[in-house]
């Protein structure tokens, strides 16, 4: 009877656990709407119109405060009304610091802020450092263009300018030029030569009429927040980027004290001179890694008695994000020489470097090694102090140190080499974080490999691609299935996971009864199939003949309002 009665009543108690549900949506709705009008209503951050005159006196030589942060959201954005009351609660912790935040409410001219600023979406939250020189005192100014291509088109990039125009812009190297606009939110200039031809410039491609280089001004462009909306990585981003973009150090103890709970690999120039491909490449990185410039021996974090007193940059990551089961959290780097190497290869070579040793990986640090343009072997597992998982962490740490091959220096760093275009950047993370299952990691199979390609193609196979056998497995590689995040990756995960049921039930249909059980559910599987086929086609048949026959009746209906209105 209580069972029946349960039955019964299931319905209702659906229902009203429904009604229960969408009130509480609707109720946190409209708390989060209130919310985001409260803090409209508030002073703690600068509001700013929605028009460029208004959006360049923020940003302008007579800002209020050194550094600047402006987010741009829109009303009828969710992640707005949820973005804006964190970020003015930073504000209100940030008051007094040398900061200005401001906020600019895009509803009424969304196109326009779109085109002024080139966002792609809401919301979007901008970070301008201290500026060094005032712009506008370039207006009218001679320069001449650099005459290096390649810096050219790299600062180009940089500063986020399209390639449309780079024919264009290639035609003005080495010439003269008048400046005729500027824009300090991205420290670019319009420039135009003798023949009446204009365009847009970064500001560091151009040389002074004495010679001199104008200053590597492009720490101080805008920078956009990449991460998520909340209060906690809002604020250390603006803090992060409150930093110079390059610290200079003494000792070490500099070196320590900047890197203090920093998940990324520091990049360390250590020399007397800063080459400029190191600034470049500073820039490119600064929401990943900090960037220092030792100019002592003692402030280098690495040395090696082969090559004691030449300028080299040092890729370095503490001991604090390696991960080790048995080792004494000693810190890996990897290290460069660069005695007669170009910008461009300075640039190459940092890119192909950023994440030496075998990286602890966690929420903050996963989506940033993910998308380091190399090639990444991933392990996950379960982290503990039981026998079982001591054990499988020895093991995993075995595995991975002879596929990394490190080198120890001279002051016990471990020194890892990605010359080879084989080697891979290392991580461990806890399979339980959460996301890990998207990429087929689950606490049913850790510990678990997972080789990315890149942050969109990876591999992962419970019996090919095993922790116990890592360095036999990665040279099956390229037989094995790839997954994407791509309609074409959802195929083929469909048809693996397919196959493997179908691999299973044979199984245990051979088990149950032998040659005939098999033969007989490979019957049933194909009979199967055919119906699902049959029937998909059917419908795929249908939904063709329906979008190419309309219905006389609604065509001849408009039809007639369609005479109906050229009429009027």
């Amino acid at each position: 009877m209580g069972l029946e009665c349960h039955a019964a009543d299931s319905p209702r108690v659906r229902a009203f656990l429904g009604i229960l549900l969408s009130l509480a949506v609707t109720a946190g709705a409209d708390l989060e709407s209130d919310l985001y009008k409260a803090t409209l209503a508030k002073n703690n951050m600068q509001s700013v119109e929605a028009t460029s005159e208004a959006v360049a006196e923020f940003v302008g030589p007579k800002r209020k405060k050194s550094h600047l942060a402006l987010m741009f959201h829109d009303a009828s954005c969710t992640y707005c009304r949820r973005a804006l009351p964190e970020l003015d609660r930073i504000a209100l912790e940030m008051k007094g610091k040398d900061i200005a935040i401001g906020h600019v409410d895009v509803t009424a001219n969304k196109a326009g802020m779109n085109s002024l600023m080139g966002l792609k979406g809401y919301p979007a939250l901008i970070f301008w450092r201290r500026a060094t020189a005032n712009m506008s005192e370039l207006l009218g100014a001679e320069l001449r263009v650099d005459t290096d291509e390649s810096f050219v088109l790299r600062a180009c990039r940089h500063t986020g300018l399209s390639e449309e125009r780079d024919k264009l812009r290639l035609q003005f190297l080495g010439k003269q030029v008048t400046v005729l606009k500027i824009d300090p939110k991205d420290i670019t200039l319009q420039v135009e030569d003798e023949g009446g031809k204009k365009v847009w410039l970064p500001e560091e491609v151009f040389i002074a009429e004495g010679g001199q280089r104008l200053k590597n001004r492009r720490a101080e462009a805008m920078v956009l927040y990449q991460g998520s909306w909340d209060a906690h990585s809002m604020h250390y981003f603006l803090r992060r980027m409150m930093r110079p973009l390059i610290a200079e150090i003494k000792r070490m103890e500099d070196f320590s004290k900047g890197m203090a709970y920093e998940l990324g690999p520091a990049l360390v120039l250590c020399g007397s001179k800063l080459p400029r491909g190191f600034v470049e490449a500073a820039t490119m990185y600064q929401l990943d890694h900090f960037a220092f410039h030792a100019k002592t021996k003692k402030a280098c974090p690495v040395t090696v008695s082969k090559i004691p007193n030449k300028s080299r940059v040092v890729v370095f990551s503490p001991s604090w994000q390696q991960w080790s089961a048995s080792r004494d959290g000693k810190a890996a780097a990897l290290m460069g020489t660069f005695e007669t190497v170009d910008d461009q290869g300075m640039v190459d070579w940092t890119s192909s470097h950023r994440y030496p040793g075998i990286m602890q990986l966690g929420y903050e640090n996963f989506q940033y090694w993910l998308r380091s343009n190399r090639s990444t072997v991933l392990v996950a597992l379960s982290f503990g102090n039981s026998k079982e998982a001591l054990s499988i962490a020895r093991l995993v740490e075995k595995q991975l140190r002879q596929l990394g091959k490190p080198q120890t220096s001279g002051t016990g760093v471990e020194v890892y080499s990605f010359e080879d275009s084989n080697r891979h950047y290392l991580g461990v993370v806890e399979g339980s974080l959460e996301g890990l299952d998207h990429y087929g990691v689950n606490q049913r199979s850790l510990p678990k490999v997972v080789v990315f390609e890149s942050h969109q193609v990876w591999v992962e196979d419970d019996e090919h691609l095993r922790v116990d056998s890592l360095l036999e497995d990665m040279g099956k590689l390229p037989l094995m299935w790839r997954t994407s995040n791509t309609w074409l990756g959802a195929i083929v995960w469909a048809l693996r996971h397919l196959g493997k049921m179908y691999m299973l039930a044979d199984k245990r249909a051979k088990a149950l009864g032998g040659t005939s059980g098999q033969i007989g559910y490979t019957i049933c599987v194909g009979l199967a199939s055919w119906m699902m086929l049959k029937y998909l086609w059917s419908c795929a048949r249908s939904s063709v003949e329906l979008v190419l026959h309309d219905d006389p009746v609604t065509t001849q209906s408009a039809s007639a309002e369609c005479e109906q209105k050229k009429t009027i």
